[in-house]
Parts: structure tokens; sequence; C-alpha cells
């Protein structure tokens, strides 16, 4: 119940949050309807709004959750009937250990259960913009709007902008479902949850005056909703790495880190001579525009046997000079080291049974402290660079596109340097 709360929370300021005139009056909205933690007096504000979870069958709930890594000889591998293994790495076991963590199966497996929401009856007086209400916060519409966007963007437990966790009502319910042709029109029908107005900095939301850019709706009749999931994050992968089979990538993150640290490979291997002396395209360096994607992110540079490099591995004799050590980028303080991805890949199932990938970008307004901040560490947190470039210029993106081109692959910007909004695009060409 808890989780779901949070999740509630989540989804009210993305959709609510731009009623209020500053970051104070919002909180002080969230705090009425959903609670707060205990202060310095040791006073814990109560939710006004209760959350009770009750699961219908346990027996099939259990019986249809799975390893989500799979034990192969003295290694594990990610499971890709359970989940897509470019996203499953937080769920792998330590080394030594055996699987441990399990997911719900994504194909026709039935985990009913029933969420029951009570919600206080009295208005809270508040200034807000949004019409009609007088100055009053009503509970109810507040948290229909949360549930709305939860049920249809979010999901329960962690990794719920990757798709797990997602969730979908009952047929047979009062709620009104679309069906899979009609599900563009639905959520356009109720876009009036979500108020107009300017949210505060720093908070994420749905953008509806710009979400024909931001949103992505793929019918895929005739799927199954977790072959749906493993499409829109194979797309999502591709976008990532653009690179064509095992060559090096277009993205100038590798080039940078190697600019910065002054190490690049050099070597002749059996396949002949080898070197990284150049970058792999001409974008001004160093650059690092995956950043906004989200944050940490950690490089790992494989040697000659595909292995990744680290503090104290001997340099291979054939190996003139090496590529980088393993580096994380992140924000400069820990505190503000880490970035939630703005990009929400999630499987719907229609009223008619028919899965739906949706891709849905998240907007932040103001600057995103991270980002401002973004700087390169070692393996011992050693400072390598601060303050480092994220956005692209139009000439670097022509340059990338071009880049696609030469390399007879799908343009991963095609002419955007949005790179949320290039994401979008790029899954529905995907598809």
């Amino acid at each position: 119940a808890s989780s779901i709360k949070g999740q509630l929370r989540f989804w009210w300021r993305a959709t609510r949050g731009g009623q209020f005139d500053s970051l104070e009056e919002m909180k002080k909205a969230e705090d009425w309807l959903w609670g707060t933690a205990a202060d310095d007096n040791k006073e814990i504000g109560e939710s006004r709004i209760k959350v009770v979870v009750s699961i219908c069958d346990k027996k099939s709930f259990s019986a249809n959750t799975k390893y989500a890594f799979k034990a192969v000889g003295n290694r594990v591998k990610p499971d890709d009937k359970v989940a897509p293994g470019y996203i499953s790495f937080p769920l792998r076991p330590e080394r030594g250990q055996r699987p441990s963590k399990k997911l719900i199966m994504p194909n026709n497996s039935k985990a009913d259960f029933r969420l029951t929401i009570y919600y206080p009856t009295i208005d809270l007086e508040i200034k807000t913009n949004c019409q009609n209400t007088n100055n009053k916060l009503n509970a109810k519409d507040e948290l229909f709007a949360a549930l709305w966007a939860w049920e249809t963007f979010g999901g329960i437990g962690a990794r719920t902008r990757r798709g797990f966790g997602a969730i979908s009502r009952l047929p047979d319910t009062e709620f009104h479902l679309p069906h899979s042709d009609k599900m563009l029109n639905w959520i356009n029908d109720n876009l009036h949850h979500i108020c107009h107005g300017d949210w505060p900095d720093g908070i994420p939301f749905i953008d509806k005056d710009q979400l024909e850019k931001r949103l992505a709706v793929i019918p895929a009749k005739g799927k199954l909703v977790g072959d749906v999931w493993t499409r829109l994050v194979d797309a999502f992968s591709k976008f990532r790495q653009m690179r064509r089979g095992m060559n090096r990538g277009l993205w100038p993150e590798a080039d940078s880190i190697r600019s910065i640290t002054k190490q690049r490979l050099r070597g002749g291997f059996k396949k002949g001579y080898v070197t990284h002396e150049h970058p792999k395209t001409s974008v001004a360096l160093p650059s690092f525009p995956r950043a906004v994607l989200g944050l940490p992110i950690i490089f790992e540079f494989p040697t000659k046997r595909g292995n990744k490099r680290k503090y104290g591995e001997p340099i291979d004799k054939k190996t003139i000079k090496p590529d980088p050590y393993t580096t994380t980028l992140r924000g400069f303080q820990k505190t503000t080291s880490r970035l939630a991805s703005p990009i929400i890949l999630r499987p719907f199932v229609a009223k008619d049974g028919e899965p739906v990938g949706l891709v849905l970008a998240l907007k932040t307004n103001g600057k995103i402290a991270p980002l401002e901040n973004l700087s390169l560490f070692d393996s011992y947190e050693s400072l390598k660079q601060d303050r480092l470039r994220y956005s692209l210029s139009s000439t670097d993106v022509t340059i990338i596109d071009n880049a696609c081109v030469s390399e007879k692959i799908y343009k991963r910007l095609n002419g955007a340097s949005d790179l949320s909004l290039a994401v979008i695009r790029f899954i529905e060409r995907y598809f």
C-alpha cells in the first residue's frame, strides 16, 4: 500500500502541480492530501487518503512469479521470458550468489488484486489556477487525476518507468477502458485531469500542451503484452547504443572520456592493428548528451578479451596504449548525483485485450541540478572533470545523423536536438 501511495503522490505532482503559484503552495496541498514525514517537532502529518490492497488469490499470485535471472553453469543470465535483459540489470544477483529476485510473468499471468481507496469529503481552502475550483482543493478530483495517470503510465514497485509493475483494470470493472484503436482518443479525453499552469522548477510533469510531441501510442494487435514490452525496450536500447553490430558507437561520450583521461586504445591484436586515436565522429568534445536520459551512467571499456578493464589490471603485451578505466557520469554532489529518466516505456492492455505500447516523455521546468553539475568520476571517486556539456548543437545533430546514414542504421536524432523528443519519434519508426 505504501508503494502505491508513493506512486499516486508522484503522479499527482505530474498532473496537478501546475495549479499552484509556488512550490510552497504545492507542498502544502501535497502534505494535506498524502501526509508528511516526522518534522523537527516529531510531528507526523497523517495522510487523508487511505490505500488498502487485497490480493484476490495468493496461490495464483505466487504461482505466476519467476526469477528474473537464471543460472547457467557458474554464471547467471537474464531470463528474457520474464523481463527484457537490457533493463533487468538491477535485479542481477551479486557475484557468487544464486538468483533471488522474482517477478510476475508478463504474459497471461493471473495476479489480481483489489485496491480500496478512502478519501475525505472536505475541501482544502488554497489558491489554485484550475477553473471552477473557487480556491478549494477537492480531494476526489485530485485523487482521480493521480489514479488515471498512474494506471495509464505507472505501475507497482521499482523501475516502473521501464515497464516493470505495469497494471491493468479488469474488463468487467466500471472503469472505462479504451479499445486498442481508440487509445489516443481516450488519453485526449482524459487530459482534463491535467491542470494548466506553470509547474515549479524540478518537478516532472505531463505537458498536455505538447503531448503530440511527447507521447507515442503504438497499437500492436495480435501480439502478447510481454512481446510489446520487449519491443519497446529493444527500440530504446537501439537508440541509446547507436552502433552497427559490434562497431564503435556513434555517441560522443566514449571519445569524450578518452579525451579527458588522455587514454586511447592502440595495439596490435589477432585481427590486426586496432586504434581509437581518432574520434568516431567530429562532434565537439567533450559532450555527454545521453545524460538527459538518466544518471548515473557507467562507462566500461572492454579489453581485447571482452572483459571490463579495472584498476591494477595488467596491460596485454600487444597493447601499446589502453582505453580508459571504468568511469561514472553523474551529478557532482552525491545528494544530486542521480537523475530519473524522463522517458516512460509502458505496455498497456486495452479493453479488447489487445496490447498498446506507450512512450511518454515527462517535462521538467528550470535547471536540473545533476545536469548543471555534470561530472565524471573514476572508480576511486577521483574527479576527472565537472560541469560537462550535455546539450547538442544543430551542427552536432547533423553530424550524428550523417554518421548514422554512413553506418547504414536508422537516424537516431532525425534533426532533433532534444533527446527526449528524439526517443519518441525513433521508437515510433522502429515499430
